[in-house]
């Protein structure tokens, strides 16, 4: 897990899952918000607003994740494939990173030219909602075009191809491991809690 990795003093993986909880919390009660932010969650985390210490916290957190990322090939191709037919490529995803940093972390994984050929991004913690939760709205809102124009590919069959077809916008199940892979991954993850 990203989280063992973290090189910030006080912070074990335990401590950084209970921030986001507590932050998730907090906006739920104080805003009717459900997404937050990497720097609201360093912010529960100390319990402080020490702008330069939860700076400090959140770089170091996307650090770690660019040194565990990678490209995954058939999405690099595909987007290359887009590019080549003079398609809009567009990333909706469910996290806590703000556009910026995500850009970032995607430039970092997946090299510059292919973060270069990435049209927008829309970010659930700057919109407030997970794509399960309406995020999709604010992007057909956004992009002003109708569901029917847009394909999407994502691998949570609730967030990435439910939601978005109860708004009309075509989706495909991309799944990226079998299920030997799958079932082994959600052992580890079980372990890990």
């Amino acid at each position: 897990d990203v989280f063992h990795d973290l090189d910030i003093p006080n912070c074990t993986m335990e401590l950084r899952v209970l921030a986001e909880k507590r932050a998730r919390k907090a906006l739920i009660l104080d805003k009717n918000k459900h997404e937050v932010t990497i720097s609201e969650i360093y912010e529960k985390m100390f319990r402080e607003t020490d702008d330069a210490r939860v700076s400090a916290c959140v770089e170091k957190e996307l650090l770690a994740e660019a040194r565990h990322c990678f490209s995954f090939e058939p999405v690099a191709s595909l987007i290359d494939r887009a590019k080549s037919r003079d398609l809009k490529v567009i990333i909706v995803s469910d996290t806590y990173l703000p556009e910026p940093l995500l850009r970032r972390l995607i430039a970092e994984a997946a090299g510059p030219e292919i973060a270069g050929k990435i049209d927008r991004i829309f970010c659930s913690c700057e919109y407030g909602v997970s794509k399960a939760g309406g995020l999709f709205k604010h992007v057909l809102a956004d992009l002003g075009i109708s569901p029917g124009h847009i394909l999407h590919l994502g691998d949570n069959l609730e967030a990435d191809f439910k939601a978005p077809h109860k708004l009309g916008i075509h989706g495909v199940h991309f799944e990226q491991f079998d299920d030997e892979t799958s079932e082994r991954l959600r052992l580890e993850a079980v372990a890990a809690t």
